[in-house]
């Protein structure tokens, strides 16, 4: 937390700006609800985005898209790489957080790890569901054992935006 950050949330970056693994807090009044509020779509109003948000800097060794969940690419040489998560029920530990916007494989940029988020998700998301991950590449579903749970959906799949459900995410 503390780390002074002089870009907009959504930069991404083709060199390390910020030392990979920094975290920031976004303060509730700067997450507003309005059209455009969530990198996963700029027309849509997602008025469950709320409240303090915690973000992570991160290295994306494959393309993720706006709205993925990613988890922790350990088979480089690299801390704090990602790729979207793609294993049914992982340990949230191994997870990283959800991208917000799209990060070019190779680039750098911030993910959510805790607060409000706009998620890829399953069609068993319901209004409070507990999510885990899925096997399709960075999808969010309801379930998962003990362990697994990486939030709650705040909203059924689909019921703001096709394929995507608003929801609350806490991953360590």
């Amino acid at each position: 937390m503390g780390q002074v950050k002089t870009d907009a949330l959504n930069t991404t970056y083709t060199t390390e700006q910020y030392p990979l693994g920094s975290t920031f807090r976004q303060d509730a009044s700067d997450v507003v609800v309005e059209a455009g509020n969530s990198g996963v779509s700029s027309t849509v109003s997602f008025g469950l985005l709320q409240g303090d948000r915690e973000w992570v800097f991160v290295q994306a060794t494959e393309v993720v898209a706006a709205g993925q969940l990613c988890e922790w690419d350990f088979d480089g040489a690299i801390a704090f790489a990602i790729e979207p998560s793609n294993a049914d029920d992982m340990p949230i530990n191994l997870l990283a957080g959800v991208a917000d916007h799209a990060i070019a494989a190779g680039s750098y940029g911030w993910i959510i790890k805790r607060g409000t988020c706009v998620v890829l998700a399953g069609a068993s998301v319901a209004a409070g569901s507990p999510l885990a991950s899925h096997t399709t590449d960075g999808l969010a579903d309801s379930g998962g054992a003990a362990g697994t749970c990486l939030g709650v959906g705040l909203e059924a799949d689909g019921a703001s935006l096709t394929s995507y459900a608003q929801a609350y995410i806490a991953i360590p």
